[in-house]
């Protein structure tokens, strides 16, 4: 179905006020917040204590499932 604008709008309001509940989201809702996270990351606007222990647990096995990901990727035949 997609990500409406208004439901975009709340994900991204509750990354970064902190309210985030990954949880309760489904899978396209939580790669849209992920995708916040790391954006807003990369540019030093979040930082690893914005997130309480439960959303760091989130984003830590979210990691580890991304490495494991690239990982598998990166031996697809004619990848260096």
């Amino acid at each position: 179905m997609g990500l409406t604008i208004k439901k975009m709008d709340e994900i991204h309001k509750a990354v970064y006020d902190g309210s985030i509940d990954f949880d309760r989201l489904n899978v396209e809702e939580q790669s849209f917040a992920l995708g916040i996270v790391i954006s807003a990351g990369g540019r030093g606007i979040l930082r690893k204590d914005h997130f309480n222990e439960k959303q760091f647990r989130f984003l830590k096995a979210a990691q580890i499932a991304l490495s494991e990901q690239i990982n598998f990727i990166r031996q697809w035949p004619g990848k260096e």
